[in-house]
């Protein structure tokens, strides 16, 4: 059993392409939201120093059937990634959402479990939150709280801490689960 997606291109093609070309590969009812999500990416994406990493929008876990709205692999690194465009505050609910998202990814999906794994919460109302980094003994890390703004600096951050190597887009997306 592979992965499924929605969509999925490496993040200078992303970048590259008009982003109504990549709403048609979405569910068409979910259309604005996947709109400003895109172009927050595109935003954020820009700011990178290296756009050799690959994003995933609409990712279903086979084993759980978890979906996880964004992934992104960038330098050996996997986030975890929702956004939110309405919160003024971090919901409990949608970061410990994001975390079990994450290590379900970590014990069910082949490729990623040897991956380190970055939960990300973005509320585009919301103050970002700093904090000290936790992770756990299977490199996952506690959620991150960002408002969109700085998500480019904190993949870096984190690539350029615990940077793993290259993951193969193809490869990822046909890891197998258990």
């Amino acid at each position: 059993m592979t992965a499924s997606t929605q969509y999925a291109a490496p993040i200078l093609q992303f970048t590259q392409t008009d982003t109504s070309s990549i709403l048609t590969q979405l569910p068409s009812e979910q259309h604005s939201q996947w709109s400003a999500t895109v172009e927050l990416l595109k935003q954020q994406f820009m700011q990178l120093p290296h756009l050799a990493g690959d994003v995933v929008l609409g990712f279903t876990n086979q084993a759980t059937a978890s979906v996880s709205s964004i992934i992104v692999l960038y330098r050996g690194l996997v986030f975890v990634i929702a956004v939110g465009f309405e919160a003024s505050d971090y919901q409990s609910e949608v970061l410990a959402a994001l975390y079990q998202q994450a290590n379900e990814l970590k014990q069910h999906h082949l490729a990623s479990e040897s991956k380190f794994i970055i939960p990300v919460s973005i509320e585009t109302h919301a103050s970002p939150q700093g904090g000290a980094i936790v992770v756990s003994e299977d490199l996952v890390a506690q959620t991150m709280c960002d408002n969109g703004q700085n998500l480019a600096a904190l993949i870096e951050h984190f690539s350029n801490q615990y940077k793993d190597d290259q993951i193969i887009l193809s490869d990822w997306l046909a890891s197998e689960f258990k």
